[in-house]
């Protein structure tokens, strides 16, 4: 029952998180600018952290849910498999 709490607080956050995050490139971002890797170079599920058929902040704030749904399912099916 706590996981289900801490799932529901994480996905606050990430609900909110758009409305105050920084316009500047992320780590990553700047990181891949630093050493020359193109955009385009890698495909991604979510790019721009925003889900294509959406537009807006709504559209950031469902790829960061969707993206903590997915990391969030991954780990817990590893810990599941572990044991």
């Amino acid at each position: 029952m706590k996981w289900v709490h801490l799932l529901l607080i994480i996905i606050a956050i990430s609900a909110v998180a758009p409305y105050v995050a920084s316009k500047n490139p992320d780590g990553l971002q700047k990181t891949a600018e630093l050493i020359g890797v193109q955009e385009s170079s890698f495909p991604a599920l979510m790019p721009g952290y925003s889900v294509g058929f959406l537009r807006g902040d709504i559209s950031n704030v469902m790829a960061m849910i969707a993206g903590v749904l997915i990391v969030f399912t991954s780990g817990y099916a590893i810990i599941k498999l572990r044991k």
